[in-house]
């Protein structure tokens, strides 16, 4: 509903092109000022929806992790059978081995194989008992699929193994320590030896001289 800029323009180029100039520089900066404006309104209301996006995943994750802390404190429960606060091992996998058992494990998101092995890993003080606290810390660290505790298997095992190597390393050089003490000594007695019976000898000499 305005004039068109090109009329403008015109009028303006039978004055001096200069001033034609000046005219669509300043009709371009308007512009880019407009679509900068109208781009930072853009990008606020995207950021303001990320951020409510966020607010609102975290909100959920708490909400699922606290029903998943509910459903593992039920699951613990159950399988303590004498109700003393701690699942052995044996009763661990005689309560996995029900079919039940496994599949409500594998419906909160731990999947599995070998119970025992799940005992290992769920079992970080290697008490050969698990408490509550961690039934249900373990099984929310290792939830999320059978990769993720083939992972832990393997990362429990490569300490296992570094822990027995350096106890081994330890042992030996205990007893390569204590053998070299043992040979000092024996050098040092065989030194005391040499030096009793060359003093014997020089003792036998002097009097064969006299």
């Amino acid at each position: 509903g305005g004039v068109d800029w090109w009329e403008v323009c015109s009028l303006l180029l039978e004055i001096s092109p200069l001033y034609a100039c000046i005219f669509i520089f300043f009709v371009a900066i308007t512009v880019l000022a407009v679509l900068n404006v109208i781009n930072a309104m853009f990008v606020n209301d995207a950021m303001a929806t990320t951020r409510m996006d966020m607010d609102l995943r975290m909100r959920e994750d708490l909400e699922e992790t606290k029903l998943m802390v509910a459903r593992l404190t039920e699951i613990f429960k159950a399988m303590d059978v004498d109700c003393v606060g701690t699942i052995t091992s044996q009763e661990f996998v005689a309560e996995l081995e029900r079919n039940n058992m496994k599949m409500v494990l594998s419906l909160i998101g731990l999947h599995f194989t070998d119970p025992f092995t799940l005992f290992r890993l769920l079992d970080v003080d290697g008490s050969n008992e698990l408490g509550i606290d961690e039934f249900v810390m373990g099984c929310l660290r290792l939830k999320g699929g059978a990769i993720l505790v083939d992972m832990d298997v393997v990362i429990k095992e490569t300490k296992r193994e570094v822990k027995l190597a350096a106890g081994e390393t330890r042992h030996n050089l205990g007893e390569l320590t204590n053998s070299v003490m043992q040979n000092q000594h024996a050098i040092a007695d065989l030194a005391e030896m040499v030096k009793a019976v060359s003093e014997c000898l020089e003792a036998n000499a002097r009097s064969d001289l006299c």
